[in-house]
């Protein structure tokens, strides 16, 4: 469920969508008093009507898709069992289920206007666009989520926030509430290897600022793009940026760094979260086993 800070950009595509509608309001207007002042002198106009009529299709259009909801919101009534316009793609990895709310798509060039790689709210994406930089439902609860990750190397790592772990709380702050953190040398945070080979060294550091013009973010073994997990938008190394790295190439790492790989756009990630276990104090029909889901749960 989204909260009321979630219509935010809501509100900017409402915003823009009035501008759209005042100037196809004024032209109607204008267009039928010339069509009237015509008829009181001479025969009306038949091309000036057709002309209104057109017109005044696209305004009713327009005004539809002003009171209806934005085709792209996240609809809560998806399924685990189902895939359908408007919902973010859901999957089955390690036992549970997982839905998707960020991602990148490999061999996509890097979106021209982006300034911040957590920028959207959660539901405000297409589901069918090849990015999506949203951040986590505002109704998830810090030491009951997880998040799942998934490059296009076939690398999954699944990890689980903690209140108390000073870099899973960094990172929680940032995708959660996306607040710009940056803890160095903190508490490891484990990932769970679902597939591939686990991280080079451990992740004691998060990172999640701005850097060469665009907001990115680092989870790695310290201040640089070295032996890192979670790398998106630019490259970064202690409080500059590092010309050791190539400058204003933006994108994402593979999950298994084993020396100082950067973010490129030849590479894709997945991001999804997980709820709380649906399941627990769930008693099942003899012969079925309980199935978690998204704030669901299904006897299969």
């Amino acid at each position: 469920m989204t909260g009321t800070k979630d219509m935010t950009r809501y509100t900017r595509h409402l915003t823009r969508y009035m501008r759209h509608l005042c100037c196809f309001v004024a032209i109607v207007v204008t267009l039928k008093m010339v069509t009237i002042c015509n008829c009181q002198k001479q025969n009306c106009c038949e091309n000036l009507k057709l002309q209104i009529a057109s017109l005044e299709k696209k305004l009713y259009k327009l005004e539809t898709k002003l009171t209806s909801p934005m085709s792209d919101h996240i609809d809560q009534s998806c399924k685990a069992d189902s895939f359908k316009k408007g919902c973010y793609r859901i999957a089955k990895y390690d036992g549970a289920t997982w839905q998707l709310f960020w991602w990148y798509k490999p061999n996509r060039s890097w979106p021209k206007y982006v300034s911040d790689v957590l920028e959207d709210e959660y539901g405000m994406c297409n589901s069918k666009a090849s990015y999506c930089f949203g951040r986590l439902p505002s109704h998830l609860k810090e030491n009951k989520a997880e998040i799942m990750t998934v490059d296009s190397a076939g690398t999954i790592y699944r990890w689980k926030f903690n209140s108390r772990n000073s870099v899973s709380h960094a990172a929680w702050e940032a995708f959660h509430g996306g607040l710009a953190v940056e803890q160095i040398r903190g508490d490891p945070w484990v990932p769970k290897v679902i597939q591939g080979k686990r991280p080079k060294d451990q992740q004691v550091s998060f990172l999640y600022r701005m850097v060469n013009g665009v907001k990115s973010l680092l989870l790695g073994s310290g201040y640089c793009d070295c032996m890192s997990t979670i790398s998106i938008g630019h490259a970064m190394c202690r409080n500059v940026f590092n010309q050791q790295y190539k400058d204003n190439v933006f994108g994402v790492d593979l999950l298994y760094d084993k020396a100082c790989q950067t973010p490129h756009e030849k590479q894709g990630l997945y991001i999804l979260f997980r709820d709380d276990d649906d399941c627990i104090g769930v008693k099942c029909p003899k012969g079925t086993k309980c199935q978690d889901g998204i704030e669901s749960y299904q006897c299969v």
